[in-house]
């Protein structure tokens, strides 16, 4: 059966080759130019970085893409309902007189409702904020 995860995860390879050539050209100057090995090395840790960040964010779109095709929103875990109201209401509760009994509101009504699809952004970092450890587990955990 074919996913929107498993081919996702098929077509990475062709994505880190450009890893693997600054690699091969980091390797190649090592013993040369050692201030060029060192830039390069550099180099190819940002782009791994870039490389991962990407990589989660793709993955729960398409993780996404699969549920909003496989399941209904009343089928879906307790967890993955409440992040997708959080997206709605903000993840701060403070901010929202009676934000529990809120998000329990908004859930029922969503699991009454058909073909309601969920959306990545609940899950997703924030716009222009490279993931920290603690970022990563977040995505994680919901």
């Amino acid at each position: 059966m074919s996913t929107f995860v498993k081919e996702y995860i098929e077509q990475l390879e062709t994505q880190w080759k450009e890893v693997d050539v600054l690699i091969e050209s980091a390797t190649e100057c090592e013993h040369s130019n050692l201030e060029l090995f060192n830039a390069m090395c550099r180099s190819t840790s940002v782009l791994i970085v870039a490389h991962m960040e990407g990589f989660i964010k793709d993955l729960t779109k398409n993780l996404i893409r699969d549920i909003n095709v496989n399941l209904e929103f009343k089928e879906l875990p307790r967890s993955i309902q409440n992040t997708c109201c959080q997206g709605y209401l903000g993840f701060e509760p403070s901010v929202i007189p009676k934000y529990q009994e809120a998000i329990s509101d908004m859930i029922q009504h969503l699991t009454e409702c058909s073909g309601y699809k969920v959306s990545p952004e609940p899950f997703l970092f924030d716009k222009n904020r490279n993931p920290k450890p603690d970022s990563i587990q977040a995505v994680f955990k919901s």
